[in-house]
């Protein structure tokens, strides 16, 4: 168990019979899942490729995930009020990405399903100080807040990375729901 102030993170190897926490490094072929307990409504878990180094990420609840050739971040989302999450990813999300990204360009939007929950995504290009990449940044209607998924490799790498992304996304769940 990797503990913080605002939330904890327990990783178990899917690979094993029981839900023990993993003491070795897994191989690629598995998927480590883990559990965001940061506020009982937002409970979730995820699982990211054996081999991942994952910590936590700059808000509660969040984990960054990176393998070799991508990157994960999962964040919790306040989504107003006054909005809903397929409207608040077009007109608060996107235009947010737009402004703050070097050659930023979108690719695609719509609608998926992500488990049992509906989810909008946007896909895009970027730039960063180094390199060309691509990303799919997904947001997943939960009971309180939206979770948010980004999955972000250079370009020549993200094709050869969707079967990855499809499970990471497909494993996760909120918990309690």
């Amino acid at each position: 168990m990797i503990s913080t102030s605002n939330s904890s993170l327990t990783a178990y190897n899917t690979s094993q019979t029981s839900q023990e926490p993993v003491k070795s490094r897994p191989t690629i072929s598995t998927f480590d899942v883990y559990e965001n307990r940061d506020t009982p409504e937002n409970y979730y878990s995820i699982g990211f490729p054996g081999g991942a180094y994952v910590v936590h990420g700059s808000k509660p609840g969040s984990y960054i995930a990176s393998t070799t050739t991508a990157t994960f971040l999962v964040d919790l989302q306040d989504i107003p009020d006054d909005t809903n999450v397929q409207l608040y990813t077009l007109t608060h999300a996107e235009p947010a990405l737009k402004s703050s990204l070097a050659g930023y360009k979108l690719i695609s939007t719509g609608h998926l399903k992500v488990g049992n929950n509906r989810a909008w995504d946007l896909v895009y290009i970027w730039k960063n100080s180094t390199q060309n990449l691509k990303s799919m940044k997904i947001f997943i209607e939960g009971q309180d807040q939206a979770g948010v998924i980004t999955f972000s490799s250079p370009i020549q790498d993200y094709t050869t990375n969707n079967s990855t992304v499809t499970s990471v996304l497909q494993s996760f769940r909120w918990l309690g729901q």
